[in-house]
């Protein structure tokens, strides 16, 4: 094998942008660019999940934070709402809730077009003023007292007759009615008259003195008057009830009149085929508002007296005038509250489908409350206290809303797939829907029409699917942004113009093209491939702004190259200390790993620390052991459960390729310990496959494996080199290691062929390599990896390996021979 043909050549380690393929100063002369680079796909499905009305055609936007999820789904609305409006396809209604007469615990909803509920809220307004106005003055009106005084009259001639005739009967008798605070009392008249000549009567002693033939007399007379008084009284009791009820439908006439006369003025605007005054089409007909009218007139005939002058008002709540408002009676309540409309959505300034973005989705904000007031040791609430919440407010148009805050309150994400699903929101309180407190107020069901985004990350969704029965029924679109795009002339030219688009937006300072440049290849960076650009604009963005912070420290016109260079380096000074602490205690010695000289059964793997906002690469010793036995391969690390599944898959791979390899005329009768030294924490993942054979195929053949190189790489058990993650890396961790103690022009990395196309690495990496200082090394094979790694041909490693299980058969048969 030629060592040299499996060295990558310099220019294959970073892809460098060309200067010259910039025609321009500086970004202050390149075309700010307006659309969005690298998703023309998720475009294509937000698009389709625009246009297809159906129910259960809402969008599910995924990708990684900062590719333009947010700003692509929110432009995209915007031009699609514009379309809409531009071809009269909006469909925008006001959404009221009424008192319901029948229930008033179950208040009732209007739906108008929208701009008729301020209409009906205003006019329900000016008819109770009206009302109030006209019904006293009805009541004082010559005509209608000259009515009721007739009836009056009648009564009053009629009782005078009716008592009449029961103090004549009792004269009669000999019988006077006294009238006291209990009401009448029957007595025996005196047999002498007083001195003014009226009756008066009898003493005890008077009545005593008497004989008994005149007391028997004069009792019965006494039941006789105490049994008609019972009647003339309930005679009396019936005609001031028919009176009572002749005064009642007096007033109802009257006021049924007055009433209809009142709305009779606008219930025109609610029938069906009337012309509407503002637009002039022809209005489809609220029976609902019929019917409320109807129930309105109801109340008023019920409860005339509260529209009575306070001096005619006996008994009933005085009310108190403040601004011109009433305030509530002592029970906490407005008399006149069945006239309040609660316009809950009043879309009447709006000329286009709404587009709402609900940062804060919980239970009230997203699908409304109800207010309560506290009032004498207990909570009240009514119609008018019902708050529409974002997705009221989205109604016949768009919710935005991130699919994180959706799940972390407490029922919203159950609530929204069923109102999705019915297409109908009960607007209730989040304590009363998950049963903590019983409903004071249950407002009627509202229909609701709107296209629900929910931007979440992929897990986010992948789990919904996999946990959440109906959420496919209810998220059909699912839309997909990529966190990576071709890379070409036509998105070079691209790049220069968001980075233009920015300078304007945040006011930076212009960018020279070798600024534009680095910032291009930061984005190549990013992607871990040199055919592919980044679209996490959110990471170039701030990128584009730290560079401008240090050319204006520079006290600079223009971003340079330097200033980008600059940002970066301070932006990971930022946040490797881990780093920079594991890379102290490799030099040190703390943490054990060679970087030259030979050893048998140890090398050197790489892993990757990924901290969130900071991956960086560790080189680590892996070491084997090899012994007579029939265990095969076995990790301490997995024995230790300090691995996980795909780690103890690649263990498995490599126990095949022993098997495949070196048992195909014998058996195998040998045991292997392999270990990743000073390794703590979890370990998973199959790139250290190679790193775990060399040592194993080390310690049975006697090579030594040489510690000036570090080894990444998957396998299968056929011997093929897999591409793994993290690749720059974990060049760029053991390079790191490397110059700390002293490149020697001999250290170097081996990696899989597969992953030269992802090579990005750091400009000092590069420069090392092209001075001779330190190398790269990709394989396609096991055999080559064991080549450079044991200085000898794999023919001959093998061999030796096959030589050496022999003899470790021949071992353990001549022990169980001696058993």
């Amino acid at each position: 094998m030629n060592r040299e043909e499996l060295r990558v050549p310099v220019e294959k380690l970073r892809w460098v942008c060309n200067t010259d393929d910039f025609e321009f100063n500086d970004t202050s002369e390149v075309q700010p660019l307006k659309e969005f680079i690298g998703q023309e796909r998720a475009i294509r499905a937000f698009k389709l999940g625009l246009e297809i009305g159906i129910p259960g055609y809402n969008i599910f936007a995924t990708g990684f934070t900062g590719t333009g999820r947010n700003a692509v789904i929110y432009e995209e609305l915007k031009k699609f709402a514009e379309e809409k409006k531009a071809q009269g396809e909006i469909f925008l209604k006001d959404l009221c809730y009424i008192y319901n007469v029948d229930e008033p615990s179950r208040p009732n909803i209007l739906i108008f077009e929208k701009g008729k509920g301020r209409k009906l809220q205003k006019q329900m307004k000016g008819a109770l003023e009206a009302l109030k106005k006209r019904i006293p003055a009805t009541f004082q009106s010559e005509e209608y007292l000259k009515e009721k005084n007739k009836i009056t009259d009648e009564f009053e001639q009629k009782d005078k007759e009716l008592f009449g005739r029961l103090f004549k009967k009792a004269e009669e008798g000999h019988i006077v009615l006294l009238q006291t605070q209990g009401g009448l009392l029957p007595k025996p008249i005196a047999l002498r008259q007083a001195e003014d000549g009226k009756s008066q009567p009898m003493s005890k002693e008077e009545y005593e003195s008497l004989d008994e033939e005149t007391k028997r007399i004069m009792d019965n007379n006494m039941k006789k008057i105490v049994r008609l008084m019972g009647k003339t009284l309930l005679d009396g009791k019936r005609l001031q009830e028919e009176t009572d009820k002749k005064i009642k439908n007096l007033e109802e006439k009257w006021v049924k009149e007055l009433f209809e006369s009142v709305f009779k003025v606008f219930s025109k605007d609610y029938q069906p085929g009337q012309q509407d005054d503002e637009n002039g089409e022809e209005n489809p007909g609220y029976p609902e508002v019929l019917n409320y009218f109807e129930g309105l007139k109801g109340f008023v005939l019920e409860n005339v007296n509260l529209f009575k002058p306070q001096e005619n008002n006996q008994g009933q709540p005085i009310m108190m005038m403040i601004m011109g408002q009433p305030m509530q009676t002592r029970d906490g309540h407005n008399p006149f509250l069945p006239f309040e409309v609660n316009v809950f959505v009043d879309n009447s300034k709006v000329d286009s489908p709404p587009i709402i973005v609900e940062n804060h989705p919980t239970f009230p904000n997203l699908f409304g409350k109800i207010e309560k007031k506290f009032l004498q040791g207990a909570y009240l609430t009514d119609h008018t206290m019902v708050k529409a919440g974002s997705l009221c407010l989205a109604d016949g148009g768009y919710l935005v809303v991130n699919a994180i805050d959706l799940l972390r309150n407490p029922g919203v994400w159950y609530k929204l797939e069923k109102t999705l699903k019915r297409g109908s929101l009960k607007i209730e309180d989040s304590l009363e829907y998950l049963g903590y407190v019983p409903a004071n107020l249950n407002p009627k069901p509202i229909p609701i029409n709107v296209k629900v985004i929910v931007i979440g990350e992929p897990d986010i969704y992948h789990l919904l699917v996999d946990y959440d029965e109906e959420f496919l029924t209810v998220f059909r679109v699912k839309v997909e942004f990529d966190s990576k795009t071709g890379l070409n002339a036509e998105q070079l030219k691209n790049y220069a113009g968001f980075i233009s688009f920015c300078c304007q937006k945040e006011e930076l300072l212009p960018f020279a093209p070798g600024a534009v440049a680095k910032v291009v290849e930061y984005g190549v960076r990013l992607t871990d491939n040199q055919k592919k650009l980044s679209t996490q604009f959110g990471k170039i963005k701030n990128l584009l702004v730290e560079s401008n912070y240090w050319a204006k420290k520079a006290q600079s016109e223009i971003v340079a190259a330097g200033h980008v260079q600059k940002a970066i380096e301070a932006k990971k000074q930022r946040v490797n200390l881990l780093e920079e602490k594991i890379q102290e205690a490799i030099i040190e010695q703390t943490l054990l790993v060679d970087t030259e000289g030979e050893k048998v059964g140890q090398i050197n793997g790489l892993a990757v620390y990924d901290q969130g906002d900071y991956m960086f690469g560790k080189p680590f010793r892996i070491t084997a052991r090899t012994f007579v036995g029939k265990a095969g391969v076995v990790s301490i690390d997995k024995e230790a459960k300090l691995s996980g599944p795909i780690y103890h898959k690649a263990i498995l791979i490599l126990s095949g390729y022993f098997g495949g390899k070196y048992a195909q005329d014998k058996p195998l009768s040998f045991s292997a310990s392999i270990c990743s030294e000073q390794s703590y924490g979890l370990i998973e993942g199959d790139s250290a496959s190679i790193a775990d054979l060399v040592p194993i195929i080390s310690e049975l053949s006697g090579l030594p494996v040489n510690q000036s190189f570090a080894v990444t790489g998957s396998m299968n058990q056929k011997g093929e080199v897999q591409p793994i993650g993290g690749v720059n890396q974990k060049i760029e961790g053991f390079f790191d290691i490397c110059n700390g103690r002293g490149l020697n022009g001999k250290q170097g990395v081996i990696i899989p062929e597969k992953n030269v196309k992802n090579l990005m690495l750091r400009e000092d990496v590069v420069e090392a390599v092209a001075q001779g200082r330190f190398c790269v090394y990709a394989v396609k094979t096991v055999d080559e990896a064991i080549e450079l790694l044991l200085d000898h041909s794999a023919e001959d490693a093998h061999l030796k390996v096959n030589e050496r299980l022999r003899e470790m058969n021949e071992i353990s048969k001549e022990y169980r021979d001696g058993r």
